[in-house]
């Protein structure tokens, strides 16, 4: 049955913030960032004499930034010129956990509800809203996790990904799980320009890989299964509809090739004073699947004044959004509609019921796509942002940064009465039928840093010294109430409920209140040895009331071999070794588990006097209603890294190494019920996890015709190992997991995102059931929780890209390819349209393959005899290949630009998920398709 309507969920942001600007190397722009591994100046604190930028953010240090990741907007562009989150993932292998499950695939409106860097710190059941992505900066203040989705990427002048602690240990308790550092671009000084983006993408699904029976394979496996025993007639009436219709393809009918467009408008310039721009944008964005759209729009405007003593900057940003969401619900949906049935009658109208009173009776999606119901939301951002900074003499400033950001999303549902959900409704449940959700989300926040910075340059020795605090206040405010009764199909409003659901109206306010003061202290010796101590106190209120104050620090250090031993060497360019050590705290907790919940008792007579007449001689009683633990702690997170990149004739390699234990992690103990539950919440817990990092560049032709060749790979190892794991937590999570026929789970010196599966000891050849080894080494048909064993990790052995860039003159190209190698793949997809599959709905080829009398040296199930336990019959190791960008570029000459009265002009074509393979044959989401995108990028200014 198709359910189109979905809940999202928008979160709380957080943040401290961080900048980095990269130092571009000559050869292509996208491998070149990958590679450069040398501090670069700090950002606002007089970069060279006599060059003047706007203060956006100080909490960087120069070592710290030598050893971390960080990329241009013009290479991040290359890769994918409208989806920033795309674009990370293919120049970052160390990404992952954006979309575990495959659910999304290409769906505009999805936001990862994860993301990770260098690996799974945490356990699932800890997983708070803070701990399960990364901090995001933008300009030095935070911003929500969603907001990536729509970040304008002609913006972006730079990002930086912090990955551990040595480079977080500044952003302090909120970047436990990492940072996304994003710097926008500030107007350079030039006379009035006016500069046009567009745009246009066009998208196009595949979906062979569901590999499903047509109409009349379907009904001969129907007749050897058995299903039309005694009933010959409906066979060869279904047959002959087949020959006289053919076979339908329910899985092409949600999806369309879909365009979008995008439009930006920007003007700006400025002197040596002033800098101003202002940009207008809108990007009417639609998706695959009919129906899905989500079109931006909005407006920003910069301005900067600076004198030899003041700067000061302001940039007010206006974003809205429009979304809907397909109401053609998820594609599995369709893959299961038997192919034999047409799917409307020779008007065009879909039908409701199919092959109704028969063993293959189905509700038609295609159906719920004709009424009216809908989900939507409707999304405004207000953010104001300004930095000042004076400097008092030439070795000591003061600066302040002042954000206030407005954030209101509103999510309409509507689910039409005429819905099949509502086709067993009795007479006396009419006035039940049809509903409307509304949901609403108000998020207002004030952040506040201000800091003193102290330089000395002396001879070979520079220092610099940063002292500053911080003040971060958000609340965050959600309601949602639901009506029902609608009398119509187009009464798709609130108004037009009978009455209130059966559920009360939610709501919640939740607070957040951070106050901090950080410190950095940098020694640099001639520019060779770079050293660093930055440490961080905050105390917030979203921490356990007994210990609301937290600590993080780091010690990072740089040192120039290139500089200090080779500087004569004309084979050796560049050569830099780093190391650090950090440790950082991190949420792993909401408020509910370390502080009460109470609830009314308000459906009592007997206590809050509803039974009387007098209202003043009841009581309100209330009860606590959650198990919490005061006196949690938070995450801890130490690692230590060391790293070496240089430059050897026209090769560029950069290596490193990182080890991370991330300990006090949130667990479950049992405890004596007396004490008014089984089982309280602990920091026993921890999981360590260590890698490597690596990429290699290779010039391999570069002559004076303008001709440039470059050859590139990028990989990521990561090894993760949960090292202490209490027994209670693992049995506990264990046995739900079985229960539900998850193939998850968790044990001491296994992987924190290990596998778990019964081993198979294949089909009973007599029953067609599956039989399973148990931990004693004996079969059975009934296992328990505790044969569950583990299977590997699910993280790929390897994660990595490779390609080619070139150039030549104005041409410019690149080529990307994206592969994993070693992970370990759970086939879901395969075990549900497979082997529990039945008569009534479609199923791939491969269920020729399941048991019955004539087939009894079977590998799937029989029909009657399924169970769903999680096999290791679905469990393989995945390898995938993909060519996940290609894009060529041309810029025109300034001569021909000036003919058409511009300053330049610049076309690309990028394509993006072109080609994909994978070792298992399964298709990649059975929610949301992936699609193939080709886009037509014009940048014209004037």
């Amino acid at each position: 049955m198709t359910k189109p309507l979905q809940t999202n969920e928008r979160k709380l942001p957080g943040g401290i913030s961080t900048v980095r600007l990269l130092r571009p190397l000559a050869f292509p722009a996208v491998v070149s960032v990958m590679l450069s591994m040398s501090p670069s100046p700090v950002f606002g604190q007089g970069n060279t004499p006599g060059h003047e930028e706007f203060v956006r953010d100080n909490c960087r240090t120069d070592s710290a930034a030598a050893a971390e990741a960080g990329y241009s907007g013009e290479e991040l562009r290359r890769l994918h010129p409208t989806d920033l989150v795309r674009a990370l993932q293919l120049i970052d292998p160390s990404i992952c956990g954006t979309d575990p499950d495959e659910r999304y695939g290409s769906d505009p409106n999805a936001v990862p509800a994860a993301m990770s860097l260098q690996g799974v710190k945490s356990f699932i059941w800890g997983m708070s809203d803070a701990d399960a992505r990364p901090l995001v900066i933008v300009d030095g203040h935070s911003e929500s996790f969603d907001r990536l989705k729509d970040f304008d990427m002609q913006r972006i002048a730079s990002v930086t990904l912090l990955k551990n602690a040595t480079a977080t240990a500044l952003y302090g308790v909120r970047a436990g799980q990492g940072a996304i550092v994003i710097t926008t671009k500030v107007p350079e000084a030039h006379p009035l320009r006016l500069t046009y983006n567009f745009d246009g993408t066009f998208q196009r699904a595949g979906m062979r890989a569901f590999d499903l029976m047509d109409a009349g394979q379907k009904l001969d496996w129907e007749k050897r299964m058995g299903a039309y025993e005694g009933n010959d007639a409906l066979y060869r009436q279904r047959m002959a509809d087949v020959k006289a219709n053919g076979s339908t393809d329910w899985l092409d009918m949600p999806l369309r090739t879909s365009f979008s467009h995008r439009h930006r408008v920007s003007v700006y310039g400025g002197d040596s004073s002033l800098r101003y721009r202002g940009v207008l944008y809108m990007n009417p964005v639609k998706g695959v699947m009919k129906g899905s759209k989500r079109t931006m729009y909005g407006a920003s405007a910069f301005i900067g004044y600076t004198t030899r003593r003041l700067e000061i900057s302001n940039e007010l940003s206006v974003d809205m959004a429009d979304a809907s969401e397909s109401t053609y619900g998820p594609m599995y949906e369709w893959a299961r509609m038997n192919p034999y049935y047409a799917p409307a009658d020779e008007r065009g109208v879909p039908y409701d019921i199919l092959g109704e009173g028969t063993f293959s009776e189905q509700w038609s999606p295609l159906y719920e796509t004709s009424l009216n119901s809908f989900a939507e939301n409707k999304i405004a951002r207000v953010n104001n942002n300004l930095t000042l900074r004076w400097k008092i003499d030439e070795h000591f400033s003061v600066a302040g940064q002042f954000n206030l950001t407005h954030d209101h999303d509103k999510r309409s549902e509507f689910t039409s009465p005429m819905s099949l959900v509502y086709k067993d409704y009795e007479i006396d449940e009419i006035d039940q039928k049809g509903s409307y959700r509304i949901l609403r989300n108000r998020l207002e926040s004030y952040q506040e840093k201000v800091w003193a910075d102290y330089r000395l340059e002396r001879e070979r020795h520079t220092l610099r010294a940063t002292l500053g605090m911080e003040v971060y206040s958000a609340t965050l405010t959600d309601d949602a109430f639901r009506g029902v009764g609608m009398s119509s199909d187009h009464m798709d409003y609130i108004s037009f409920a009978q009455r209130y659901a059966a559920e009360r109206p939610e709501g919640t306010k939740t607070y957040e209140r951070v106050l901090s003061g950080y410190g950095v202290v940098s020694w640099s010796l001639d520019r060779t040895l770079f050293v660093d101590l930055a440490g961080r106190v905050d105390k917030s209120s979203m921490l356990a009331p007994d210990k609301r104050t937290a600590g993080s620090y780091s010690l990072t250090a740089a040192y120039d071999l290139k500089k200090a031993l080779l500087d004569n060497s004309g084979f050796v360019g560049r050569l830099m070794l780093t190391a650090g050590y950090g440790s950082t705290a991190g949420y792993q907790f909401d408020y509910g588990f370390v502080n009460p919940l109470y609830a009314y008792d308000i459906d009592n007579p007997y206590f809050n006097g509803m039974g009387s007449n007098n209202y003043s001689k009841g009581l309100v009683s209330f009860y606590n209603m959650n198990n919490y633990n005061p006196a949690l702690k938070w995450k801890t997170t130490r690692n230590v890294n060391v790293g070496v990149s240089g430059r050897i004739t026209t090769v560029d390699i950069a290596v490193k190494y990182y080890n991370t234990l991330s300990k006090d992690l949130l667990t479950l103990e049992g405890q004596n019920v007396a004490f008014g539950s089984g089982f309280r919440y602990a920091n026993s817990g921890a999981i360590r996890n260590s890698g490597l990092e690596f990429s290699v560049a290779a010039g391999v032709l570069r002559d004076r015709s303008g001709l440039d060749l470059t050859l590139f790979a990028k990989g990521a190892v990561n090894r993760s190992k949960i090292t202490e794991l209490p027994d209670y937590s693992a049995t506990t999570f264990n046995s739900t997991m079985f229960e539900y026929g998850y193939h998850y789970g968790m044990a001491e010196g296994d992987a924190a995102d290990g596998l778990y599966a019964l081993r198979s000891a294949g089909i009973d050849p007599a029953t067609g059931k599956e039989q399973f080894y148990l931990r004693d080494g004996s079969k059975s048909f009934s296992p328990a929780a505790e044969d569950m064993e583990y299977q590997g990790s699910m993280t790929p052995k390897l994660r990595g890209t490779f390609g080619v860039t070139a150039a030549y003159r104005n041409f410019d190209f690149a080529a990307v390819f994206s592969c994993s190698l070693g992970g370990k793949f759970y086939d879901l997809y395969t075990q549900q349209a497979v082997d529990l599959a039945g008569y009534s709905e479609n199923v791939p080829t491969a269920a020729g393959g399941k048991w019955n009398t004539s087939n009894k040296d079977a590998v799937y199930q029989g029909l009657d005899n399924s169970g769903g336990y999680a096999s290791s019959r679905f469990v393989s190791t995945r390898n995938t290949l993909s060519l996940s960008s290609l894009r060529i570029g041309y810029a025109f000459p300034k001569k021909i630009a000036s003919v058409m009265r511009m300053q330049g002009l610049k076309v690309s074509l990028t394509c993006d998920d072109l080609w994909y393979t994978s070792s298992v044959k399964s298709p990649r989401s059975l929610y949301y398709p992936y699609a193939s995108s080709f886009i037509l990028s014009l940048q014209a200014t004037f």
